[in-house]
């Protein structure tokens, strides 16, 4: 009902990219993020789609800000830590996600399904993590 409703967006964006449409989830992503300002959640998700469609430069420049943001706010390390699953930085994505287990950061309850973390998932690392805060079936 309201094309400015910002999770609206967001939400669109999960269509395009599982049907491969990178540019145009970003294009929903970029018009999220100028609809709620320094989000770092759905910043997160820009650096991320970002990085889905090759765009590494431009996931890193979001990530910065992010970074930035994190000196003056809250924010959630899952969320850094699916923009570095999304870019392949394996190692740093788990650093995030212990960093997120850690902070007991409300997010982590998605790890088995979020398609962000999709390439983590064979990581024993990852596995163990998943077990440890006990979302293993």
């Amino acid at each position: 009902m309201d094309p400015n409703f910002p999770l609206l967006r967001t939400r669109l964006r999960l269509a395009y990219e599982a049907k491969g449409m990178f540019e145009e989830a970003i294009a929903e992503l970029q018009r999220a993020v100028s609809l709620r300002g320094e989000n770092a959640h759905t910043m997160a998700l820009l650096a991320h789609g970002y990085a889905a469609a090759g765009r590494k430069e431009e996931a890193h420049k979001v990530l910065e800000q992010i970074r930035e943001l994190s000196q003056r706010r809250y924010v959630s390390a899952y969320g850094i830590s699916t923009v570095y699953a999304g870019l392949g930085e394996t190692d740093l994505a788990l650093e995030w996600l212990e960093k997120a287990c850690e902070d007991r950061d409300s997010w982590l309850f998605l790890m088995r399904v979020d398609p962000h973390l999709q390439g983590l998932r064979a990581d024993l690392r990852f596995t163990e993590l998943v077990r440890r805060i006990g979302l293993q079936p």
